[in-house]
């Protein structure tokens, strides 16, 4: 999906709230929670209904949600087909090592590298032609707060912090 268009509805406090959200959580949070802890209007940016024409960082379809975070910021800040083609890599990446059967970050960076030369091999090997300031979004684009602060914090000149 294209992704919205920037909105400057997300404020500091905001961001701030999801922080400590996560500081709680060692890192972690329920889709539900972090919702609650943006507020109507941020989370209103944040949340998009998997129907919409344009997905934000995270989708939701009833008490589902999907995360896109990666692929909303590479949207926003290349293009549409690069946040589809990270988009895609990023979900094959975690189908085929999921979080649940990796018990160490080790374990995770090893299977991720090893699919992205099988399972994962051709949507990895479409980001780097989709995605021509590849370099500058990965340094932009390192999780949900960079995400939300880029599409609902007026992109990355709105003034906000999105540093843990």
């Amino acid at each position: 999906m294209p992704p919205q268009a920037t909105q400057s509805v997300c404020v500091q406090k905001n961001i701030d709230d999801l922080k400590a959200l996560f500081t709680a959580g060692g890192g972690k949070a329920k889709f539900t929670d972090i919702k609650d802890s943006l507020g109507a209007t941020c989370a209103a940016c944040a949340f998009t209904k998997s129907t919409a024409t344009n997905w934000g960082p995270l989708v939701e379809d009833g008490m589902n949600f999907l995360r896109n975070e990666v692929g909303s910021c590479f949207a926003q800040l290349d293009t549409p087909a690069c946040g589809k083609a990270v988009f895609q890599s990023d979900t094959c990446l975690n189908v085929v090592c999921p979080l649940a059967d990796c018990t160490t970050a080790a374990a995770v960076t090893a299977c991720k590298t090893k699919a992205r030369k099988g399972a994962c091999k051709d949507l990895n090997a479409a980001v780097t032609p989709a995605c021509p300031k590849l370099t500058t979004d990965t340094a932009s684009c390192r999780g949900i707060l960079d995400a939300i602060v880029i599409s609902c914090g007026g992109g990355l000149d709105g003034g906000l912090d999105a540093a843990p």
